[in-house]
């Protein structure tokens, strides 16, 4: 992280947002993890009905799921799916 904070393109703003991955706080949310599959829904369906290759999106989807199934991420920021790729490891 030294060299991104010596950068040219670093920004405090970074370090604000990194605080709440480092230690697990997901509570303050900004933009809510269950909000996340429904644009992710949302734009999947359309992708699909302009003919589309939706395979990767696919998997970034099933990230959502989980962390929406099994971790019980729904209602805390979308930067909680750092969770579920960390558990899929």
């Amino acid at each position: 992280m030294k060299i991104r904070r010596d950068g040219a393109s670093h920004a405090s703003g970074f370090d604000r947002s990194l605080e709440p991955l480092t230690d697990g706080n997901y509570a303050d949310r900004n933009f809510p993890t269950k909000h996340l599959l429904k644009h992710t829904k949302l734009f999947q369906n359309e992708a699909i009905a302009s003919n589309f290759n939706t395979e990767s999106l696919q998997g970034v989807r099933l990230v959502i799921e989980r962390a929406i199934a099994e971790l019980n991420l729904a209602d805390v920021d979308y930067s909680s799916l750092v969770e579920a790729i960390r558990k899929s490891q």
